[in-house]
């Protein structure tokens, strides 16, 4: 009886892992013609495939979250009172997409109450799986003592130090490939050794 609770535990934890790993996640901002942050607006993600609803709220920050999305096609609605309702249709998250939108709300007046963006909607993809770049303003204003490449290299997801911080960037593995199938680049110029 005991083995089979555990080999029931076992799955549970496997199937919750691999769940995990092919979600996708949805998030970004709500701003108004000034690029001023819209707190507290009502955002709407509904699954097509799935007649599926999540509904969240904007912080006061504009910052809206939707994580563990399974793959689809979705519409994405956003409404705040005293601003046109925002449609977007036919927006498409992809297995282990980290997907950010920002969202920009028209005020209400006159005439429609609706504004629609339709097509396929591609939205700025941040999974940084296959890789990361690192921009100079980024840089510069990390707490890195010295701002030793190995450094940073190890912010980036996936990347350890099998030595424990011992020895340079060539020890470095990368989503557990092998130190020598890694290729770095410094301000676009190899920066391999050898």
């Amino acid at each position: 009886m005991r083995m089979k609770i555990v080999t029931i535990g076992l799955f549970l934890v496997f199937r919750a892992a691999a769940y995990g790993q092919e979600s996708a996640s949805l998030s970004g901002g709500v701003i108004d013609a000034e690029l001023s942050l819209v707190g507290e607006a009502k955002v709407t993600l509904s699954d097509l495939k799935r007649d599926t609803k999540l509904q969240t709220v904007t912080n006061n920050n504009g910052i809206y979250v939707f994580e563990g999305l399974q793959p689809g096609e979705f519409l994405l609605e956003v409404e705040k009172d005293g601003f046109k309702k925002l449609r977007v249709e036919r927006l498409r998250l992809a297995s282990r997409d980290r997907v950010s939108l920002t969202l920009k709300l028209e005020a209400a007046g006159e005439g429609s109450t609706a504004v629609t963006l339709s097509g396929d909607v591609e939205a700025v993809s941040v999974d940084l799986s296959s890789g990361l770049a690192l921009d100079r303003e980024y840089v510069e204003n990390l707490p890195v003592n010295g701002r030793n490449i190995q450094t940073l290299l190890l912010f980036m997801p996936g990347v350890v130090n099998p030595a424990g911080g011992i020895g340079g960037v060539d020890d470095l593995n990368v989503n557990g490939l092998r130190a020598s199938t890694n290729y770095y680049m410094v301000d676009g110029v190899n920066a391999n050794r050898g």
